[in-house]
């Protein structure tokens, strides 16, 4: 290998780590939508597959990760698409995961989460 080649490819290394030090995390964006007895997320997830989604519903969490793989044609001259997303989701109701089901559709993932009613407890003041 000629010493302009190996500058070169050193120099399309730096550069793909300054890419990858300094390209911003985007959050995947989402609507919570809350129906008479269930919770409804839609979020986007533009160019993934449902094999690409995993979902994970906790006691009032929900945590979606989503990671493509893409084949690496040539050099890329600009690159804003992300390979992986990854999106922890708080909830203010006790979740049912057991009934929970989702749908993909057009790059948007619904999921529907039934919530078990929650009866606060009244205590006497000391």
């Amino acid at each position: 290998m000629k010493p302009s080649e190996i500058l070169e490819k050193i120099g399309n290394e730096i550069e793909e780590l300054k890419y990858m030090l300094m390209k911003p995390r985007r959050l995947p964006l989402y609507d919570l939508i809350k129906r008479e007895n269930e919770i409804i997320i839609l979020i986007d997830l533009p160019g993934f597959s449902k094999k690409d989604v995993e979902i994970e519903i906790g006691d009032s969490y929900i945590e979606i990760k989503a990671e493509r793989k893409e084949k690496k044609e040539g050099k890329y001259l600009s690159k804003e698409r992300n390979e992986s997303l990854y999106r922890h989701i708080e909830i203010p109701y006790k979740l049912n995961s057991n009934n929970a089901r989702a749908k993909m559709k057009n790059g948007v993932l619904e999921i529907i989460i039934p919530i078990e009613k929650q009866k606060g407890k009244k205590i006497e003041i000391e």
